[in-house]
């Protein structure tokens, strides 16, 4: 079935299973705990049976008669995940996510939940494709505006590789299980700053600093590069010389 969202869906039970365990395992099962995108309950059915207070976030309303069968109606939350405010459905200042990702909007969602400043995810467990993650592990050689929002305040993990047949639709790549564990790293980096200065910088990123700061006072935009930094590019530097960047 292809949906409206153009997203893939797990189908494989073994593959259900070792996302169970892993939660099991990992996530501190007493926050509240996200589902997002459920489609047609394959995972969510495994899911309430170790957290049965789960909350789901689903845009289709045509598959909210199937969530009705497995999770309680209060705990259902209709609309997009990207536009909602996700302090209205937290007790705490922290939660848990699940979500199979549709891919095509990978980096809107982790922007959101890497910029927003409260609630903030504790534990995620994400299906993604395989080539993103490429671009966000740890040692990635070419470092981008991505890698640089989720490595600063999470541990990042592979967990495994999952091929095309164990989804409905089969998609055309292959893709994985990463796991993303909070751990507060950079508490004197604010994201949102670290975003605003990446966002300047990103669309000329191959330009050595001094170059790009030339280019932006051309179109009026203030960037203030550090003389020890003005031969570097964007991609070679630690977080804290990005901190060194005025804007």
């Amino acid at each position: 079935m292809w949906t409206k969202l153009w997203q893939n869906f797990l189908t494989n039970p073994a593959v259900i299973d070792f996302i169970i365990e892993d939660i099991k395992q990992n996530a501190d099962l007493s926050l509240d705990t996200f589902e997002i995108w459920p489609w047609k309950c394959a995972l969510t059915r495994e899911l309430v049976k170790i957290k049965p207070d789960l909350k789901v976030f689903e845009k289709d309303e045509s598959l909210k008669k199937y969530l009705k069968e497995c999770v309680k109606e209060e705990n259902i939350i209709m609309g997009d995940f990207l536009e909602a405010d996700i302090s209205k459905y937290v007790k705490w200042e922290k939660f848990n996510a699940v979500w199979n990702l549709p891919y095509y909007i990978t980096s809107p969602i982790f922007r959101k939940l890497v910029l927003q400043k409260a609630p903030y995810m504790q534990y995620w467990i994400f299906m993604i494709q395989k080539e993103v993650w490429e671009k966000i592990k740890t040692d990635a050689k070419n470092k981008s505006m991505l890698w640089y929002l989720l490595n600063l305040n999470h541990k990042i993990t592979y967990l495994k590789t999952i091929p095309p047949e164990d989804f409905s639709p089969p998609p055309k790549v292959d893709s994985c299980l990463v796991r993303f564990e909070y751990t507060g790293a950079n508490p004197d980096i604010d994201p949102n700053r670290l975003f605003e200065i990446l966002s300047l910088i990103t669309p000329i990123k191959k330009k050595t600093l001094w170059k790009i700061q030339k280019i932006l006072e051309k179109q009026w935009k203030k960037l203030e590069v550090p003389e020890e930094l003005r031969n570097r590019r964007i991609h070679e530097l630690s977080y804290d010389e990005i901190k060194k960047i005025k804007i």
